[in-house]
């Protein structure tokens, strides 16, 4: 069988414009908006445990320095 050069880009279909550009865009605003609710999920634990915590872990610290200063 005789083959043949059919040039750049043969076998790849028919041209297209090329839209790399603009999904590169989309994934990265999609990247970014999953790590904005992943440090918002975060921020709302901390906001809850220190709800939850917040007068024991106040205590806690009292105790210590009333040691600490011996009072």
């Amino acid at each position: 069988m005789e083959q043949r050069d059919c040039g750049a880009g043969a076998g790849r279909g028919p041209a297209v414009p090329s839209s790399g550009s603009r999904l590169a865009g989309e994934e990265r605003g999609s990247v970014s908006s999953e790590y904005g609710l992943l440090l918002a999920l975060i921020a709302i634990v901390i906001v809850g445990a220190l709800a939850l915590f917040g007068t024991a872990v106040v205590g806690l610290f009292d105790s210590g320095t009333a040691g600490v200063t011996g009072g």
